[in-house]
């Protein structure tokens, strides 16, 4: 069905995704993104439908693996993780982060970090929040100790963190994360 919708209206259709097995690995999940893409030759009017589809796929059964390891690892942790792009909107939340502060993931991906759930109790620490996404933004990571809302609209303090991601001198993400220190903050007391 993409191939033949392509070439009735020449839009190509990107990022298809395929499981499935090989007959070198029987029983062994792979898993394949490709994309469908129209093709004209020189001789064609550019108004016509395309005269062939150029289908490429590549294997990306190691990266998923990874991905999806990677995710387990880092819900499997007791600590709040995200990541967010550069402009400071969250991207990711750890289910632990998500779980604590008794919301779902679709109510904090998407926007900015600190009108978040976890900042949005207090201006002056939605703030603080927002210059530390600047900083890391421009390449400094930032540590402090500040408190979050969790369930229940309780206030836990944490060692906060955000770490920019540097990719080719550019940053290219941040990377937020949290440690509860309630029972190291009590004992202090």
């Amino acid at each position: 069905p993409m191939l033949r919708h392509v070439l009735a209206d020449g839009v190509p259709i990107a990022g298809v995704e395929v499981i499935g097995e090989t007959q070198a690995s029987p029983g062994e999940e792979r898993m394949w993104v490709g994309d469908y893409d129209p093709f004209w030759r020189e001789e064609t009017p550019a108004a016509q439908p395309p005269d062939a589809v150029m289908i490429v796929f590549s294997e990306v059964t190691d990266e998923r693996r990874a991905e999806r390891r990677l995710r387990q690892v880092i819900d499997g942790l007791f600590t709040f993780v995200g990541l967010c792009d550069v402009d400071g909107t969250l991207l990711e939340a750890n289910e632990y982060a998500v779980a604590s502060a008794g919301v779902r993931i679709e109510d904090v991906v998407g926007r900015p970090f600190w009108d978040c759930v976890w900042w949005s109790y207090d201006p002056a620490v939605q703030e603080l929040v927002r210059n530390a996404v600047s900083d890391a933004a421009a390449g400094t990571a930032c540590r402090f100790d500040v408190h979050v809302r969790v369930a229940g609209g309780r206030l836990i303090p944490i060692d906060f963190q955000l770490v920019p991601v540097v990719e080719n001198e550019r940053v290219v993400s941040l990377v937020p994360s949290g440690i509860d220190i309630e029972a190291r903050t009590q004992q202090m007391q």
